[in-house]
């Protein structure tokens, strides 16, 4: 009987062919590298194009600030604008003064306002208006009653108040040296119903007997976008002497409103001529 004999020690099936030629590629790992992932290339984009985005996206930016920038700040005008031929009121106001260039003006032949209005704005159109005002007393007493006139307006018409900005008597207009300049916002109403915000500006000057008042508003946003117009035009009136000869084309004189004619000066000892 054959003795028994020791089994070997287990040993592994030889691999196959594929497995061994898949040992053989894979690469050792190195110690310390990073582990790369691999993705697919994107679409390749040509410098035309690339040019053409960058372009178009820089002028969107500006237009974009541009849109801003006019919303937040209206563009002030400039500092000395152009204004429009004189006009003048000899015979009932006495005085001329320079519209601003391309705005209209209306006569009510009210004998007391002349209206100059700018170009048309939404809700409310910039507007000027000259006013003459006779009554007795000095300008401080006339600032207290105009004042007071002006928010009982405004209570009657059911606004909301009046915000007085600012007052002072340190203008000089046409050598009126008693000049005050006013000013102050409110709400009106526009044609739709809606309550807009406008902002005023008064020139008051005492000329005794009488006061001018010129009125220069516009709506609280584009207040100061006419601002150096307002002003320019407002410098440029002027008084005119009371008691000019009345033009061909009135039908009968009108007197000035309760001013005194200055006295007539003496007429010079001129020898008649014969008629032939």
């Amino acid at each position: 009987m054959d003795a028994p004999t020791e089994n070997p020690s287990p040993t592994l099936p030889p691999a196959s062919e594929p497995a061994k030629e898949a040992k053989r590629l894979v690469l050792p790992a190195v110690k310390g590298a990073p582990h790369k992932h691999w993705t697919p290339a994107g679409p390749k984009i040509s410098r035309r194009t690339a040019v053409l985005i960058l372009v178009s996206a820089t002028v969107a930016v500006i237009g974009l600030a541009l849109v801003v920038a006019r919303i937040a700040v209206p563009p002030v005008e400039a500092e000395a604008p152009r204004l429009g031929p004189e006009f003048n009121d000899p015979l009932i106001n006495n005085f001329s003064i320079h519209p601003p260039l391309n705005w209209h003006l209306e006569d009510p032949h009210d004998d007391t306002n002349l209206f100059i209005k700018g170009p048309r704005e939404p809700g409310f159109s910039p507007l000027i208006i000259v006013t003459l005002d006779v009554r007795e007393g000095r300008l401080s007493s006339y600032l207290q009653l105009h004042k007071s006139r002006i928010e009982f307006e405004d209570k009657q018409k059911g606004g909301d108040g009046i915000t007085w900005i600012g007052e002072n008597q340190e203008e000089s207009i046409d050598g009126c040296t008693r000049t005050a300049r006013l000013e102050y916002e409110c709400n009106l109403a526009d044609e739709d119903g809606r309550k807009i915000k406008v902002r005023t500006l008064q020139y008051i000057m005492e000329d005794r007997p009488r006061f001018y008042r010129i009125t220069c508003c516009a709506t609280a946003s584009v207040f100061d976008k006419y601002l150096a117009r307002f002003e320019a035009s407002a410098r440029s009136f002027r008084r005119l002497p009371i008691g000019k000869e009345v033009p061909s084309y009135r039908t009968e004189p009108e007197k000035p409103l309760n001013v005194e004619k200055p006295a007539a000066e003496p007429k010079a000892n001129v020898k008649s001529v014969p008629q032939p």
